[in-house]
């Protein structure tokens, strides 16, 4: 099997994986307090990553300068991200959450102007930032009373705060980090991050509320340890280096969906034509930023 043949299937796995991740992040935190739970998955996998590192032979960056800059990461992506998705999830269906962390490209987008005024922008990057919002006003279409629940709306807020801060966490990892070693870089944000959620956990969380005598919450656990954060994250790290970003990004089309299917055909969660409304309308807007940014490094060129 060639490479590229290797990297589809790396992709395809990739695509499926991280949309199952929300189903299993749903089901854990009903039964364990979500912060506790995110900190021990992440520092796992970190330590799992460094093993596979150390399996690579990389080069661990030991620099105070690296270390930090993994800890900012680690704050954004892993605390940030990831946490307050756990969070959310704790009131808000996995569905619903898929499609609003399916916003990230395009919070991207705006981060990045707010960020660089001289950042090229054209029609076409409007039009998608405009679809991708349309499709989120359209899931709630039917449903705007449910915001005016606190506990709902506050679960809604959660999911959005992680979106931004994952895209915000995106631009800063690209940035800063030092992609000479990959697997190793990753194991210090996750190993970091996870240990900053139990420091949010010991002063936020009741940890008598810990359930671990449900069989699927310990199944789940372990794989999103290992399916979710270890596996996941060294094939999409393989997919990066051996196929075209713009092919990668197919994995943020797909996500959505298989977390629509799970949590529609094992959770039980409502269903109505809004929700793949939704998802098209914001795949669409991806797509069309996509679309723009190509227009734009092609003129340049």
């Amino acid at each position: 099997m060639t490479v590229k043949n290797k990297a589809y299937l790396a992709l395809a796995f990739v695509s499926i994986a991280w949309g199952t991740t929300y189903f299993g992040i749903r089901v854990v935190v009903q039964h364990i307090p979500p912060y506790l739970f995110a900190g021990a998955r992440q520092t796992l996998a970190g330590l799992l990553m460094f093993g596979i590192a150390l399996l690579q032979k990389e080069k661990f960056q030991w620099s105070w300068q690296s270390i930090q800059q993994h800890a900012l990461v680690g704050l954004l992506l892993i605390a940030g991200g990831n946490g307050f998705v756990c969070w959310g999830e704790q009131h808000i269906e996995s569905n619903i959450a898929a499609i609003i962390c399916s916003m990230m490209p395009l919070f991207a987008v705006l981060i990045n102007i707010v960020l660089v005024p001289q950042e090229k922008i054209n029609k076409k990057i409007i039009l998608g930032l405009i679809l991708g919002f349309a499709g989120i006003a359209y899931m709630f279409k039917s449903s705007w009373n449910l915001l005016l629940n606190p506990t709902y709306a506050w679960g809604v807020a959660a999911l959005f705060a992680a979106t931004i801060i994952w895209a915000l966490g995106s631009i800063v990892n690209k940035k800063i980090t030092n992609n000479t070693a990959p697997l190793s870089n990753a194991g210090w944000q996750q190993f970091i991050g996870g240990c900053i959620m139990f420091v949010i956990s010991a002063f936020t969380e009741k940890h008598h509320a810990i359930d671990w005598q449900h069989s699927d919450v310990i199944a789940a656990y372990f794989y999103l340890v290992i399916v979710g954060s270890v596996m996941a994250y060294t094939f999409y790290l393989y997919t990066l280096r051996n196929l075209p970003i713009g092919i990668v990004t197919i994995y943020a089309y797909i996500n959505p969906i298989v977390a629509i299917i799970l949590g529609t055909v094992f959770l039980k969660e409502a269903f109505n034509w809004n929700i793949p409304i939704a998802v098209a309308l914001i795949i669409s807007g991806i797509i069309c930023v996509n679309w723009g940014y190509k227009a734009i490094k092609k003129n340049a060129q």
